[in-house]
């Protein structure tokens, strides 16, 4: 098991199973919607139940053995190099990944590149990287438009609309 995997687990079963209220007022219906470090899925498959259709990535083969029979598309790959075409989903998820990645500008390239609308991205404070909150935006802003954007002292989100350049 990787570091990445072993940080991830050391989160209670609540945090890692909870579904932000944000998620509930987003619409994902008729949606293919990628959720890129999906862990133990509970993101995914409220998307799923939602009615969109889910490509759920993870690094951790062991958490996607676990969701099979789901109904959710895994994959196993970093967020850094997603396997998918370019603009392949409607929405993207990176909720509380970010932190764990070991190239944060490659997966912020990636979900852009695969992502044609919209993003649901969440950091919070963990000891491996604390974002301010200037520098969370800073991230938003390199994503898109911000749609909807919450900052706290240990968790921000924000649903931001991807802009292309022209």
């Amino acid at each position: 098991m990787g570091a990445v995997t072993d940080l991830a687990r050391t989160r209670s079963p609540f945090a890692r199973e909870r579904v932000p209220k944000v998620f509930y007022s987003y619409s994902f219906r008729d949606r293919k919607v990628c959720d890129v470090g999906c862990g133990e899925g509970a993101k995914a498959l409220h998307a799923l139940r939602s009615g969109a259709y889910v490509v759920a990535v993870d690094l951790d083969v062991e958490v996607l053995l676990q969701l099979r029979g789901t109904g959710l598309d895994l994959v196993h790959a970093t967020a850094e190099a997603l396997p998918l075409r370019d603009n392949a989903c409607d929405a993207a998820i990176l909720w509380n990944v970010l932190m764990f990645v070991n190239d944060e500008d490659a997966t912020l390239r990636e979900i852009r590149r695969v992502t044609r609308n919209d993003v649901l991205i969440s950091v919070y404070a963990v000891r491996r990287r604390r974002y301010t909150r200037s520098e969370f935006l800073d991230i938003v802003y390199r994503l898109g438009a911000p749609q909807v954007v919450r900052l706290g002292d240990r968790q921000s989100y924000a649903i931001v609309r991807v802009v292309r350049k022209a």
